[in-house]
Parts: structure tokens; sequence; C-alpha cells
């Protein structure tokens, strides 16, 4: 049986925050852990549970197979950005960019 890498784990988690324009804080809020636990787990140093890497999966819009399979890191996705971004705004706003995005959807063949 293969062993689990946890540092590798970890530098993956790491590298698809970053990608989605996280912080450690923002992201150990999401996943209701603490900020100092998101960076063990980024390090390698300590070892998360199913439900801590299911939570952190979920966060970052990622299957299981994205954090723990070698190789396995999806293509990169703009949803995570988008959702950091709109994450930032108030309630008005986001529904105002949901509105402004279905239009555009639904539009975008005619631009």
């Amino acid at each position: 049986m293969k062993e689990i890498n946890y540092i590798q784990i970890g530098q993956k988690i790491k590298k698809l925050r970053n990608q989605a324009g996280l912080t450690q804080e923002q992201m150990a809020e999401m996943c209701e852990i603490s900020t100092s636990f998101l960076g063990h787990i980024e390090r390698g140093t300590r070892k998360l549970s199913l439900e801590t890497a299911v939570k952190i999966a979920d966060c970052l819009h990622v299957s299981m197979d994205a954090l723990i399979m070698d190789g396995a890191l999806p293509a990169t996705s703009i949803l995570p950005s988008i959702e950091s971004i709109l994450q930032k705004q108030d309630k008005s706003k986001q529904e105002q960019v949901l509105r402004l995005f279905k239009v555009l959807c639904e539009n975008i063949d005619k631009l």
C-alpha cells in the first residue's frame, strides 16, 4: 500500500488556494479550521482528517482526487477567482453581478 504524502498534499492545497486568490485566513474561515492548522496542513506537518479534506476540496472547488492523487491537479478554473472577488462584495452587489452574468451568457453569441 502506498503511503500518503502529506507534504505533497499540502503543497497542492497551497497552490490551489493561491490560484483561487484566497489568504490562509479566508480559506481557514471557510473550512471552519484555524489558520494555524491550515498552515500546518500546507507544510505537511499535521495530518488532515477526511472531513477536513472534504471541506478543503469543497472550498477550492476540486475533487478529492485533485488533493490526494499524484498529478491529479485539475485544469485551472476561473470559478474560485470569481467566488473570491464576489465574497468581498455585499449581497446587493453579488445579486447585481449574477443578473449581469445571466444576461451576458444569454447574449454572448450576439457580441
